[in-house]
């Protein structure tokens, strides 16, 4: 964020909970407005899944991707699903507690975040997941970990693909210090893609039927993205998927 962005965080991080979440996500919006050239298509089929239990999936550049998504998709009971390392920055707390998020613990089997992730879509309320599970260092898709698989299949629920970019750009990876990153403007553009549902086990053969289903769902993600940004994915199809 920019140095004064960053001092105001500093100032709200002392108001009590309800307030600092209002004037967090009044200055992430703002933000975002005054350096992003936000670009959205197909948002009228976003409309249409409102009240309607979902899983967004979108791939994962930038600390500044959640905000960007909730700009669009604060109206549809949402809760993030983010790694609770981003607890250790102040700026990536601050937003995580103004965005509604299950927090869970990486490269584990944290079956409490995952139980509490698929009741949130049970009682009638959507996710956004970044399958990636970490924000990718050359903008391009990485392949798919399989952590999120679990969620999809036993909620039920309609999954949409997003496709983001130009958030590299707009908020860059700064990995030597995430609390000093600093927002640039930068064209961003947001791809909202049509639902689908996953595959069932019958109608594939493959050893890892979880693995491809991550993979599965990414190509619905790299439908929605420019070819340099497609990374894994970039020279992939449904059918090939059965060949790994």
């Amino acid at each position: 964020m920019s140095q004064f962005i960053n001092g105001i965080i500093n100032m709200v991080d002392k108001l009590p909970e309800n307030m600092r979440k209002s004037v967090i996500n009044s200055i992430l919006k703002g933000s975002i407005k005054y350096y992003a050239n936000l670009q959205v298509e197909n948002i009228d089929s976003i409309k249409k899944r409102k009240n309607k239990p979902t899983i967004y999936i979108s791939n994962h550049l930038s600390n500044i991707d959640a905000p960007v998504l909730n700009l669009y998709l604060r109206k549809h009971n949402l809760a993030y699903i983010a790694g609770v390392k981003l607890k250790d920055v102040k700026i990536t707390r601050l937003i995580m507690e103004s965005l509604n998020t299950i927090e869970i613990k990486p490269n584990t089997p944290d079956m409490a975040a995952v139980k509490t992730a698929i009741n949130h879509v049970k009682t009638g309320g959507s996710l956004v997941i970044f399958p990636e599970g970490t924000r990718s260092r050359s903008a391009s898709m990485n392949r798919a970990l399989k952590g999120f698989v679990l969620i999809a299949k036993m909620s039920n629920a309609a999954i949409v693909p997003i496709g983001l970019s130009g958030t590299d750009k707009l908020l860059p990876i700064k990995d030597s210090d995430m609390g000093r990153e600093n927002l640039r403007k930068a064209d961003v553009k947001v791809v909202f893609g049509e639902p689908f549902v996953l595959p069932k086990k019958k109608d594939v053969s493959v050893a890892d039927f979880n693995q491809y289903i991550a993979d599965y769902c990414m190509l619905q993600i790299a439908k929605n993205l420019p070819e340099s940004y497609r990374g894994y994915y970039k020279d992939m199809n449904e059918k090939a998927l059965l060949d790994l």
